[in-house]
């Protein structure tokens, strides 16, 4: 049996449509998928999945622009919502892990360090009216509020570890 090499398209029976490369009969290299749900992605694949650099619209308008590997967020990335929060960050196979930035459309931000998908670490939290403050959480939780001294120091170390 022959293996689809090159450009080509492919729609299934619920209508989800792939236009793109191939490579041995598998969806490798840049394309576009119409799911049929209405979300759609363009960018990266390797091996029949989401794997590389990419945007992923979902059918409910929520938008996903970043790294990808085996189907999952990987890397770094931006994540926006119709309600107007953001998180701009590193994730590790679809949750946020490493340093990020979550913004509420209320003027809430929070920067800081995450770890399974929730504030885990040193951060920054900025409220609506300007007051900031700096604080460790663990697991989701703040649990203290520190000096402005030691969320720059675990800044500094994290900048010196990715030289």
């Amino acid at each position: 049996m022959d293996k689809v090499n090159g450009s080509g398209t492919e729609t299934l029976p619920d209508g989800t449509k792939y236009v793109g490369e191939f490579k041995d009969g598998k969806k490798s290299g840049k394309g576009s998928y119409l799911n049929a749900d209405g979300s759609k992605y363009i960018g990266d694949f390797r091996l029949n999945q989401l794997d590389g650099e990419g945007e992923l619209v979902y059918a409910d308008k929520r938008v996903y622009k970043g790294g990808w590997r085996q189907n999952k967020m990987h890397g770094f990335g931006t994540f926006n919502w119709p309600d107007e929060t953001c998180y701009v960050g590193e994730y590790d196979m679809d949750k946020k892990h490493g340093w990020g930035t979550f913004s509420w459309k209320d003027g809430r931000l929070f920067e800081g360090e995450w770890k399974d998908g929730v504030q885990d670490g040193v951060g920054k939290f900025i409220a609506p009216q300007g007051g900031i403050k700096y604080g460790i959480w663990e697991k989701g939780t703040r649990s203290k509020w520190v000096k402005k001294k030691v969320f720059k120091q675990a800044l500094k170390i994290r900048q010196e570890k990715k030289k």
